[in-house]
């Protein structure tokens, strides 16, 4: 075995999914797999948990018995393991997951989507704190009415954060730059990336090309000098095509 093996645990009662999942990961040999293990519900995955302490647990949504996120309820708040889901009928659940830089995979399972995810877990392997995604997905699952928590990934570690800590995103360098109260945090997130996250959100805005705010931390607008004051002192400029959009989601 080699020393940097992962342990896979695959959750679905359809054993096709599993059996098309363990041919793909058999067939690569860039990151190798030392074992990839199967249930069929969420009792069956509790045992394997407790046996074998997975590194990547894949998990079907649609289980019979159970929602395939109950998974959280076998995992600890301090577990560091990987978490993806796969799904034939619930495509409008990525948008929770996306919070926690968790993914989800459409069926039929698509080799290269599942490579492109194994990667992305190798690169972050070495993270501190992995904990947190977990957290926030537990939390943004659970807590529902409440603002999301956003799991960060900057300066080889994962940060979480409020959904209303969070006053500005800012381009640097083409990755986003995030403003809260107190601090500035440079994360290894694609401004783009963010910009489609943010902007779907209730109370964010694009006011410039290179920045999206939360109206509510806006203490002024000066419309002379087309330039914001958050609530924090930071200045940031207006786009002239944006003002009046801005000054209609203030009044």
């Amino acid at each position: 075995m080699q020393p940097d093996a992962i342990r896979v645990l695959v959750v679905d009662d359809e054993p096709d999914s599993y059996a098309i999942i363990n041919l793909m990961l058999s067939r690569q040999h860039e990151h190798p797999v030392e074992i990839c293990l199967h249930a069929i519900d969420l009792s069956q995955a509790q045992s394997l948990i407790q046996r074998w302490h997975p590194d990547w647990i894949i998990v079907d949504l649609d289980l019979t018995e159970a929602h395939g996120f109950s998974i959280v309820e076998l995992l600890s708040d301090g577990d560091h393991v990987e978490l993806t889901f796969i799904t034939a009928h619930e495509p409008e659940a990525a948008d929770i997951l996306v919070f926690s830089e968790m993914h989800l995979l459409q069926k039929p399972l698509n080799k290269k989507a599942l490579m492109d995810l194994l990667d992305d877990i190798r690169n972050h392997q070495a993270y501190q704190d992995k904990y947190i995604r977990l957290k926030t997905f537990k939390h943004n699952i659970i807590q529902s009415q409440d603002l999301p928590l956003l799991a960060v990934p900057a300066q080889q570690s994962w940060k979480s954060f409020s959904m209303s800590e969070i006053l500005y995103i800012s381009h640097q360098e083409g990755l986003a730059l995030l403003g809260l109260h107190d601090t500035r945090l440079l994360t290894e997130k694609s401004f783009q990336d963010y910009l489609r996250l943010f902007t779907r959100q209730t109370g964010f805005i694009q006011i410039h090309p290179q920045h999206v705010v939360q109206s509510i931390h806006i203490s002024d607008v000066d419309t002379d000098r087309l330039e914001i004051i958050m609530n924090n002192g930071i200045t940031l400029p207006v786009s002239a095509h944006k003002l009046q959009t801005l000054l209609r989601m203030l009044s």
